[in-house]
């Protein structure tokens, strides 16, 4: 083997899954990627905004630069709902580390359901409808050109693109402040 590659150790599938439920189950861990996403999340944030200057400054760049900003927002909105759906997992797994509760948790994509569990309410039915945009970009309107089963298609206008920059960095920093906090009284015990 070249002296360049890592050789991992070979285990066993019940080492493998013990492993798995460790790491799962460590707040820390949740919270390291959420804030891995959050730079894409921002860096797309970024970029979009600076397309729509660019067209409100020349409107003649609106075909041109559609497709692009599109397809931006589309990465956008997905990859905001992973991020979100990290830092509630984070939260919902760390207050009850266990391998049930790993399970539960990673087996739902739904935020609003998560969101609920972690005491993130909404303010007004926009945010509902958001959350539920969120949720389908994460779970196939991002990935896919369409739902895999119906019920995701049901009742939610998927494909207003157009991102509320404001309550989803709302939502960042709060369940960021809970999951700070959850990790720092865990690491005190």
């Amino acid at each position: 083997m070249p002296k360049d590659r890592i050789s991992w150790p070979k285990l066993s599938s019940k080492q493998m899954k013990s492993r798995t439920i460790k790491a799962l189950s460590n707040p820390v861990h949740w919270l390291l990627k959420a804030q891995e996403l959050s730079i894409v999340v921002h860096q797309h944030e970024r970029t979009i905004k600076r397309i729509f200057t660019r067209v409100s400054k020349n409107p003649d760049l609106a075909i041109k630069e559609h497709i692009k900003s599109t397809a931006l927002m589309i990465a956008y909105l997905m990859t905001s709902a992973f991020m979100l759906e990290n830092l509630t997992k984070g939260i919902v797994i760390g207050t009850n580390p266990n391998e049930n509760t790993v399970k539960e948790s990673t087996n739902t994509h739904d935020l609003e359901a998560l969101f609920s569990q972690v005491g993130l309410v909404f303010i007004n039915d926009y945010e509902k409808q958001l959350c539920e945009r969120l949720t389908r970009f994460g779970t196939w309107a991002g990935r896919y050109p369409s739902p895999k089963l119906n019920k995701s298609a049901d009742n939610i206008d998927t494909f207003c693109l157009f991102p509320d920059f404001n309550i989803i960095r709302k939502w960042e920093k709060e369940l960021t402040r809970m999951l700070i906090e959850l990790t720092r009284s865990n690491s005190s015990l």
